[in-house]
């Protein structure tokens, strides 16, 4: 089987410095390897400079300029005015994402007809391939575009904005994958000046992407990052879901993927962040442990979650209640249900002391 890992960054200071944890979580100088299940091992960015399951960057705030223009998701021709679920035509053989709506009002049909609907478009991955191991290429448009709508559907499942592509990301993340598949000596947020294909632009991509290794189109990656197994921090799935986030881009080379993570230039008005989201939500789209994240709401530092099945008022056991570490993203919390079943509406409420964030959700399965 071929394995899988995953890194995202920690935005920290001015002083670039790299803390992996490995499979049990303990101190290691490699990088990080937490199992996700399937193999999957990841690494991810942090606004702190603590250490725990990931590397960390450099960076406080965004390390490439916001100055060129958002670019909207490419969701292939469309030449017939047929698009996936929740996208429209516009009126030129494109598609656009449509306004997104508070995911408690939405019909079980909705859900599953979005979340079913997804399908990949790229016939193939380049529009130029590269000449040599140092050559970036360029990804075809199609191949952006699936990896946009992938990341475009979760965030539509938890009731947030779509984001769009920007020309410097796709550009910094190409470089970023380019020179680690190059020198191949697995996943880092601080590239060496000395790898054979270094460049700035690739190091700035490391340092502000989540990045993964073992899957071979960008889209692929998508699902990894939401369901973050075995990382501590959650922090791939923090910044996939981040409220504030309005473009992104993805690099791919081999098995080597980096997806932009720093971009907060959305005005976004969402305050939180369930996953599972309130009202409906496909069982086979969550890949993790539940997680809520909030921007507003105190967590505090030994959070209580209880969970209530409606019908009956029954209590549900709720397993591993973790304050995650702050700096990636929002603020959040997970824990474990570990005998969840589907068409069963549970009430969720989150307590720090007197302080409750409650919200009602329901698993269901799609056709």
């Amino acid at each position: 089987m071929l394995r899988r890992l995953l890194c995202c960054v920690v935005s920290v200071g001015l002083l670039g410095v790299t803390a992996c944890s490995d499979d049990n979580g303990g101190s290691s100088d490699k990088t990080l390897t937490a199992d996700a299940g399937d193999g999957a091992s990841s690494d991810a960015s942090s606004n702190d400079g603590s250490s725990s399951d990931s590397s960390f960057s450099d960076t406080g705030v965004d390390t490439v300029s916001d100055t060129t223009s958002d670019t909207a998701p490419d969701t292939g021709p469309d030449p017939s005015g047929d698009c996936d679920p929740g996208y429209s035509s516009d009126g030129a053989g494109g598609c656009t994402p449509d306004p997104v709506s508070d995911p408690a009002t939405r019909t079980r049909q909705e859900v599953c007809t979005r979340w079913t609907g997804y399908a990949p478009q790229a016939a193939t991955l380049w529009a130029q391939e590269p000449t040599d191991e140092c050559d970036w290429g360029e990804l075809h448009p199609e191949a952006q575009g699936d990896a946009i709508r992938r990341l475009d559907l979760f965030r539509w499942l938890v009731g947030l904005d779509p984001v769009t592509t920007k020309p410097n990301y796709i550009e910094v993340t190409q470089a970023c994958a380019t020179t680690l598949a190059a020198e191949g000596a697995g996943l880092t947020h601080n590239i060496p000046s000395d790898y054979a294909c270094y460049t700035q632009e690739a190091a700035t991509g490391a340092s502000s992407s989540n990045i993964a290794y073992g899957v071979r189109n960008p889209a692929a990656t998508v699902d990894l990052y939401i369901g973050d197994r075995g990382v501590n921090s959650l922090g791939h799935r923090r910044w996939c879901l981040n409220p504030t986030m309005a473009a992104t881009g993805f690099g791919q080379r081999g098995s080597y993927s980096c997806m932009y993570s720093f971009d907060r230039s959305q005005a976004s008005s969402v305050d939180h962040v369930f996953y599972p989201s309130a009202g409906f939500f496909p069982r086979s789209a969550l890949l993790g442990a539940w997680s809520a994240g909030s921007r507003s709401f105190n967590f505090g530092s030994s959070p209580e979650v209880t969970i209530t099945n409606v019908s009956d008022s029954s209590i549900v056991q709720v397993n591993n209640v973790q304050k995650l570490r702050n700096g990636y993203a929002i603020d959040t919390i997970s824990w474990e249900v570990p005998n969840a079943e589907a068409d069963v509406e549970y009430e969720v409420t989150i307590a720090n002391g007197s302080n409750t964030l409650s919200y009602r959700t329901t698993l269901v399965d799609c056709p």
